[in-house]
């Protein structure tokens, strides 16, 4: 039936704040410093009803006040990413989720061929201020890549400072 905090099973309404993360390296996927795959669960009762959870999506994930420095290896490099679990349905969208205050530089240059991103949010809605990000690479960094539908009016991107190696 759930707990003190109405969690019943999925992950909603989390707070990842103040860490210190540095020289995060892997061989292969994907290397970074904050990583949150939101799942939908569904739940059809025996009246045949279907309730899905999160409660519209409102995954609610909170990432702030975060230092993020040195990651290196694999296929992708993000700092931080809120993505969909990958067998989510096509249209689940996550809702409320905040990406700000972070602090991002990566000078690593291990993996020439991997596609960076300093903060990626993929079908995430919610805002992302206030973030520094400054990214080496030399494959085309991507400072901030934000992926979805209605992100003009559902998505609030301002006061970020970001800087990427251009060639």
């Amino acid at each position: 039936m759930g707990n003190a905090s109405n969690n019943r099973g999925y992950s909603s309404d989390i707070t990842i704040e103040r860490n210190r993360i540095a020289n995060i390296s892997t061989v292969v996927g994907v290397s970074g410093g904050i990583a949150a795959d939101i799942n939908e669960n569904v739940f059809v009762s025996p009246s045949n009803r279907t309730y899905r959870f999160p409660n519209n999506g409102a995954s609610n994930l909170k990432v702030s006040n975060n230092m993020i420095w040195n990651y290196c290896g694999g296929s992708t490099l993000a700092a931080i990413a809120i993505t969909p679990e990958g067998t989510n349905r096509l249209d689940f969208v996550m809702t409320g989720n905040q990406v700000n205050n972070n602090t991002i530089y990566n000078t690593s240059a291990c993996n020439m061929q991997a596609v960076e991103y300093g903060i990626l949010m993929d079908r995430a809605q919610g805002s992302v201020q206030n973030n520094i990000v400054a990214l080496t690479g030399t494959n085309n960094p991507t400072a901030l890549r934000l992926v979805g539908s209605e992100l003009k009016t559902k998505l609030i991107s301002n006061h970020n400072i970001l800087w990427y190696r251009t060639g």
